[in-house]
């Protein structure tokens, strides 16, 4: 053949960087330690030059011919290979058995062997971008994604992606790895099964967990989803977090920026791959958390910590025993097995200190196994999904401690985790004005100077006089609201007793309550709760639950409650689980604090008099006739104000 024509033709074998290849789409088997497993193998016949490579997992009882969640279409455009392996039997209670899945629990297993080996022999045969491996997942298969980033120290993939998916019960939450990696998570807003409600929680953990800036670019598209990007901070690795609209637990949405959750995700993965360049992000691969409480734009309270009230106090963590309403999962910050260091450092006024508390909140003893197995008891028996060791003192643990530092000082403190283990960190501030520039937790840093060991101050150390008036808020089973059950109700010397017998039981429910000038809500109760009672107050019905033995429960007014001067509901009920029946409650009050003190009424009354132009709902949509509850009415006259009809 004529060496020009040869050349022509090969010319002609390349498009924009791609070579043309036999498509292959085809079951392949490969043994692991002696176990044969399977995977499905898809390759497009135009490739990239160096193709990108893409390890996709099923969901629970799913199969790999379910080509899930990343399609092929998306690599016939792209150029790129996906591989689609096989999950095995894992026992899930919610299945009522053993089905096809993943052994997602966070430690390097046969799973993560399975995927290494499927990764190697297709560098055998194809000439991948090594700097371009993925991993993403449905369902089970999003919790593997996250599992795999933490047993894999963030090396194997570049990037990892999960729809619909995230640690939960059974699989504890992502601990942490050696290095953190790009994360992208989609979730509809309608997924009651791996249950959005916990999303938000994933995300902060997250969030810290990549040393992200806890701001978020959000795009929102009114009706579609709301993509909030949390870009890296110095040494960190983003996260992005997509909320959808109309989505239930399903593997694929159009309702992204792409209108392609595939597509999407590949997107994402392009955009972040270990030869990205500087400037982009520039990962610390000993780091382990960091977060900047203090970040312009950022209000620990709305993520999950606890703020005193005089702003000086801040701590994050809490235990939630596993049940169906939370999935386990809680805020806290997750430490494998090894050594750390932690620092930490305010600028302010010269002489104020700066004191940080690290302890345990939980841990298991060596995970390991299947499914549910979290380890071993003494007797050598599985540790199982209700029989998860919280508080087991015979394991061991690292120390607790409480470091001190001085303001424009940086703090240190080294620490050895035993065993992997979930844990909270308080931060006390001696002035709110004093503003933290550092707080990240690394592997350990030899030579440097730790600081001294302290005890917290105690609480509102500032003595800081709370001004205004409690007014009391009538209670209300609200029965005209929905046709959820009833607790059965006992009028008391001086409290109200509300006893539940079964789940989704409600015992207090009012809505739209006034709160003008008002900053947070207080229940109070004649006797410590049991645990298993779950409290509302915003209109998406996010659950929130009352800490066993509290005597009452404060909520901090969100900002948007305090711009509309409405609280959309006040709802106590109990939810899937988690209690001993009957559970009882019995409710002193339940008040509204007024900043300004006195009775606060901004609900007025309307005369036709006036001359009613338009009515309109209180996030600001123009209604058609006014509904049951609160409305805006404009009048004719160009006032404004809120009635109830």
């Amino acid at each position: 053949m004529n060496s020009k024509f040869l050349a022509l033709l090969c010319m002609a074998a390349l498009e924009a960087g791609s070579v043309y290849a036999t498509k292959v789409n085809t079951e392949k088997t490969i043994t692991v330690n002696g176990v044969k497993r399977k995977y499905i193998l898809y390759v497009p016949n135009k490739l990239e030059d160096k193709p990108a490579l893409v390890v996709s997992l099923h969901g629970a009882s799913g199969h790999d011919t379910d080509y899930s969640p990343f399609k092929t279409n998306i690599a016939d455009a792209k150029g790129c290979i996906v591989v689609y392996p096989q999950g095995r039997d894992q026992y899930f209670p919610i299945f009522g058995g053993s089905v096809a899945g993943w052994n997602a629990n966070g430690e390097y297993n046969e799973d993560v062997e399975f995927f290494q080996s499927i990764i190697d022999e297709v560098k055998a045969t194809y000439s991948i971008d090594e700097s371009r491996v993925f991993c993403c997942g449905f369902s089970n298969g999003g919790m593997m994604t996250y599992a795999v980033a933490n047993a894999t120290d963030g090396k194997m993939f570049s990037a990892y992606a999960s729809i619909s998916g995230f640690p939960l019960n059974e699989f504890h939450l992502r601990t942490s790895g050696a290095k953190a990696a790009p994360f992208l998570h989609i979730h509809g807003k309608n997924d009651d099964f791996v249950k959005y409600s916990c999303t938000p929680i994933i995300r902060d953990n997250m969030v810290a967990r990549n040393g992200a800036n806890p701001v978020p670019v959000v795009n929102n598209t009114v009706g579609s989803f709301t993509r909030s990007t949390y870009k890296a901070l110095d040494g960190g690795t983003p996260y992005v977090f997509y909320e959808v609209d109309g989505m239930g637990h399903v593997d694929f949405t159009s309702n992204t920026a792409d209108s392609n959750s595939a597509l999407t995700m590949w997107r994402f993965f392009n955009n972040y791959n270990t030869i990205t360049e500087s400037g982009v992000y520039n990962p610390d691969e000993s780091l382990r958390w960091q977060l900047n409480i203090d970040a312009e734009g950022f209000d620990p309270a709305k993520h999950h910590w606890t703020v005193s009230s005089d702003k000086t106090r801040f701590s994050y963590g809490s235990v939630v025993k596993p049940n169906n309403a939370d999935n386990n999962v809680c805020p806290s910050i997750q430490f494998a097995k090894g050594n750390y260091t932690l620092e930490f450092a305010a600028e302010g006024t010269e002489g104020h200190n700066v004191y940080v508390q690290l302890e345990r909140l939980t841990g298991a003893k060596k995970i390991k196994g299947a499914g549910l197995a979290y380890g071993d008891n003494d007797d050598n028996t599985n540790v199982t999904g209700s029989d998860i060791p919280y508080g087991d003192e015979d394991a061991s643990y690292p120390a607790e401690f409480t470091k001190v530092t001085k303001v424009g000082e940086t703090g240190y403190a080294n620490f050895s985790v035993a065993e992997y283990g979930e844990y909270k960190i308080t931060i006390v501030k001696e002035d709110a004005n004093d503003k933290m520039t550092a707080l990240r937790i690394t592997t350990l840093k030899d030579g440097v100077k730790v600081s001294a060991d302290a005890e917290l101050p105690a609480e509102n150390q500032g003595n800081v006089e709370e001004t205004g008036t409690l007014i009391e808020i009538p209670q209300s089973q609200g029965k005209e609201y929905d046709n959820f059950a009833r607790t059965s109700v006992e009028a008391g010397d001086g409290y109200t007793t509300y006893t539940a017998t079964s789940d989704l039981q409600i015992a207090i429910k009012m809505m739209n309550i006034d709160v003008t000038d008002c900053d947070y809500v207080l229940i109070k109760f004649a006797e410590p709760v049991a645990a298993g009672w779950h409290l509302a107050f915003w209109s998406d019905q996010t659950l929130r639950d009352v800490p066993e033995g509290s005597t009452e429960y404060k909520f901090d007014l969100e900002d948007g409650m305090k711009d509309t001067g409405i609280l959309p509901q006040i709802c106590m009920m109990t939810f899937f689980g988690g209690y001993t029946a009957p559970l009882e409650a019995k409710v002193v009050g339940i008040y509204k604090h007024s900043t300004k003190g006195g009775t606060v009424n901004a609900i007025e009354a309307v005369s036709d008099a006036e001359g009613v132009e338009a009515f309109y709902s209180l996030s600001g949509a123009r209604l058609a006739a006014p509904v049951k509850g609160v409305n805006v009415v404009k009048m004719k006259d160009g006032r404004t104000k809120k009635v109830v009809f």
